[in-house]
């Protein structure tokens, strides 16, 4: 999974993340990423302006840096299955 893909992950409540982790640290079994919030969630919570938002499969998006996390490689799935 490359950095600074968009992935869908197996979660309910965060369906989006992006891949943070370089490609140098492939073999471990955990990802580096930020999940991709609701941008109306992010807005209400206070998030600045000036913080990276995206439209993926649809939906207005707000990258939150703020809870960056490693989590299990299997909890991400493919790239390719994210409609863009």
């Amino acid at each position: 999974m490359p950095q600074y893909d968009a992935n869908r992950t197996r979660s309910r409540t965060v369906p989006f993340a992006v891949v943070l982790q370089s490609a140098a640290l492939g073999h471990l079994r955990t990802r580096l990423v930020a999940p991709l919030i609701d941008s109306a969630d992010a807005a209400a919570a206070g998030y600045p302006t000036r913080t990276p938002r995206f439209t993926l499969a649809g939906r207005d998006l707000t990258l939150d840096i703020l809870q960056a996390t490693a989590i299990p490689r299997g909890a991400l799935l493919p790239a390719g299955r994210l409609a863009r």
